[in-house]
């Protein structure tokens, strides 16, 4: 991490302001293959993770995980179904799983 400064802290409402900024286009949300995987099991789309994104509140987080980037845990409750998504801001948004 070298030459590159984080703050110590990010608000929940920060964190869900920046996702929700950047989740209004598609081209800035990455799924890992990880996540990937886990939509396909569980019958979750990429529409239904933009939404959640967009919509969603926070459900853990926001925290600087390992790698230095902050991550946070997004619920969305809809339709009697629930989705989490497990998110790291890193240039984009990086979906790492979803359960």
């Amino acid at each position: 991490m070298k030459g590159k400064l984080v703050a110590s802290h990010m608000s929940a409402p920060l964190f869900l302001e920046r996702v929700r900024k950047l989740a209004k286009e598609s081209k800035n949300i990455f799924v890992v293959g990880h996540a990937r995987k886990r939509m396909l099991q569980r019958g979750f789309t990429d529409q239904d993770i933009k939404q959640a994104l967009l919509k969603g509140r926070i459900d853990e987080g926001p925290f600087l995980n390992a790698r230095h980037h902050w991550q946070a845990t997004i619920y969305r409750m809809y339709a009697g179904q629930e989705i989490r998504v497990v998110t790291v801001l890193e240039g984009g948004i990086v979906v790492i799983t979803v359960m």
